[in-house]
């Protein structure tokens, strides 16, 4: 039996755990256990011991050589790991030749329940890279709210709304109404949730449901059948290009839809619903922004005239996810290149899409929760949530890194010699920033009980209820509209946003 030599890098209970698992095993090694902060704890001081090295991991590069080709594994254990440690990581030689792999946040490993902490263990991944910390969240408080009760969510196949589909059903819920058009999209949800229903019994009902959000009858129908509590309103066309060169169907799918669909559900009665918005609605330059701008200020009317707990949560990019910048350096690695690169400058806020849905499902505990305690009438503000965001990163610095990860022997038999892969500059597309913002310069930040969320205060929107008439006429007379017409219209209702007044 070969024995492998295993480096664990961590601190705190999971590097503990870990460490006492690998422990257990017949063929594994543990050589060495690996600190973070500025001293090792007396947690890990106690586990090292029997021939077991402690170090730094500031002074990597001086241990990890006199290591050398002896180390096959080595295991990351670490609950907040920033950007900066991972391309530290990869910057060594000699951690390259190594397999990588990493314990999966409380997040991930909620769904992976019953499995020993080895076992939990994955591959590192282009999503690690931007960092990782752990996300608050809400647990008891949307049990307390939901429990036995129905929710409905739009877009469900998609990355987001799949991600918020595993999340739910570990929670008592009566049933869950998965909507998409997209039949492949559903078929491939179906299949990830009877897998997690093998590990995790007593999931609530899933219905899968075909349709389209544009369609006012259809919806009404679904919701008049169902009467779910809440609504997690996923459904949206996110490519900029695309929805630039579409903007009438941009409009219908991501606005016009979105109106219809409040509109319903106040009157089926629904009084939760919560819409995934994006930072490119903050001072939007493109049509997708603009569409999702326009989305936030009806779910603030709605808030505002209708009574209904109607919360906007704002994410930044979701790495990862259909159309991200990662899936699309991946496949160009794999083919080879060249990497298409913007400008080497360009920075964007990152999420990992665990994070994500743990955020929209926080968000909805906290905002049940403020909407019992005070109606929407008194609570006027309370209805834009944001995470907590990291430093941006550079999407230069994301490709690098990317390139050393694929250097990797556990991915270099799939890519080749990632190192000679060709990179190319195509510039900023129309409408793109160098920069995003998370929200608006005349915004009030305030925490939350929870500590990974912040309320936007924005002032009430005064506007918000010419722009549901404007949205109201475009319905029956979208399709009349020239290009520069409707353009001219959107900006218009966006002049201040889009002029940063």
């Amino acid at each position: 039996m070969k024995i492998q030599k295993w480096v664990l890098i961590g601190e705190g209970e999971e590097l503990k755990t870990l460490a006492e698992d690998l422990k257990k095993k017949p063929n594994i090694q543990l050589i060495a256990l690996v600190f973070v902060s500025k001293r090792a704890s007396k947690a890990m001081v106690s586990l090292a011991a029997n021939k077991i090295e402690l170090l730094a991991f500031e002074s990597m590069e001086r241990w990890l050589p006199r290591l050398g080709v002896s180390v096959s594994n080595i295991a990351i254990a670490l609950n907040v790991a920033r950007h900066e440690f991972f391309k530290k990581l990869l910057d060594s030689p000699d951690v390259l030749r190594c397999n990588l792999q990493i314990l999966p946040l409380a997040s991930e490993a909620r769904l992976l329940q019953g499995k020993s902490p080895f076992q939990q263990l994955r591959q590192l991944s282009a999503e690690d890279l931007i960092g990782r910390r752990p996300i608050a969240s809400n647990e008891a408080l949307l049990a307390k709210h939901l429990q036995a009760e129905s929710v409905l969510v739009t877009g469900a196949g998609g990355t987001i709304g799949s991600a918020l589909m595993e999340q739910l059903s570990l929670y008592p819920l009566k049933e869950i109404i998965a909507v998409s058009h997209g039949e492949h999209s559903l078929y491939m949800l179906s299949e990830r949730l009877k897998t997690l229903a093998l590990a995790h019994k007593n999931m609530p009902k899933i219905s899968y449901v075909l349709g389209n959000v544009q369609d006012k009858q259809f919806m009404l129908e679904l919701l008049q059948e169902k009467n779910p509590k809440a609504i997690f309103h996923t459904a949206a066309y996110k490519h900029i290009t695309f929805v630039e060169n579409n903007e009438k169907e941009g409009l219908k799918n991501n606005t016009l839809a979105t109106k219809t669909l409040l509109e319903s559900a106040k009157q089926c009665g629904i009084k939760h619903f919560f819409f995934i918005s994006t930072d490119k609605a903050v001072n939007p330059s493109t049509v997708m922004g603009m569409t999702k701008r326009l989305s936030e200020k009806l779910v603030q009317h709605a808030r505002q005239r209708l009574g209904m707990n109607a919360v906007v949560i704002r994410f930044s990019n979701v790495i990862g996810s259909r159309g991200s910048v990662m899936p699309l350096f991946k496949k160009q690695i794999e083919m080879g290149g060249p990497l298409t690169v913007t400008d080497p400058l360009v920075e964007r806020y990152f999420m990992a899409i665990p994070d994500a849905a743990i955020l929209s499902l926080s968000v909805a505990a906290l905002a049940m929760e403020s909407f019992y305690a005070a109606p929407p009438a008194e609570n006027v503000e309370n209805w834009l949530y944001m995470l907590d965001m990291d430093k941006p990163v550079k999407i230069y610095d994301l490709m690098q890194m990317l390139l050393r990860l694929y250097e990797n022997k556990s991915l270099a038999a799939r890519s080749g010699a990632a190192a000679d892969i060709p990179i190319t500059y195509i510039g900023l597309r129309k409408g793109e920033k160098m920069n995003e913002k998370l929200f608006y310069t005349h915004t009030r930040l305030q925490k939350t009980q929870n500590s990974s969320l912040f309320t936007l205060h924005e002032p009430a929107l005064a506007d918000a209820a010419s722009i549901w008439e404007t949205c109201k006429a475009l319905e029956s007379s979208l399709m009349h509209e020239s290009r520069a017409s409707l353009l001219n219209t959107m900006e218009k209702l966006l002049y201040k946003e889009i002029h940063h007044l």
